[in-house]
């Protein structure tokens, strides 16, 4: 794959399935820095924002749907606690999901 756009494409897809960040590396053929440029939406220093994509969020309230935990679904995506609180914070003040917001 050497296709920009198909990267991106190939790395969001993959995340939305849940796989793990070091995985999506390897099997597209890119750094792990590479893989978080992409799905942080980093696009250069001055960037102001630092939202994460929608995806993945998606993919934590799927996860919560079938009654993980924070810590089982941190462990499957490859990404920290914190940030999956973070995101369940945000799905929970959307209205989306129902359970606790555990705020540190």
């Amino acid at each position: 794959m050497t296709d920009a756009r198909s990267i991106r494409a190939e790395v969001k897809r993959l995340a939305t399935d849940g796989v793990r960040n070091s995985e999506i590396a390897r099997r597209v053929g890119v750094s792990h820095q590479r893989v978080h440029q992409i799905m942080t939406g980093y696009t250069s220093p001055s960037s102001a924002s630092r939202r994460p994509p929608v995806y993945r969020q998606e993919a934590v309230l799927r996860y919560l749907a079938t009654g993980l935990t924070h810590s089982e679904i941190a462990k499957t995506m490859g990404l920290s606690t914190h940030t999956i609180n973070e995101y369940a914070c945000r799905l929970y003040r959307a209205g989306l999901y129902g359970g606790r917001c555990r705020r540190h």
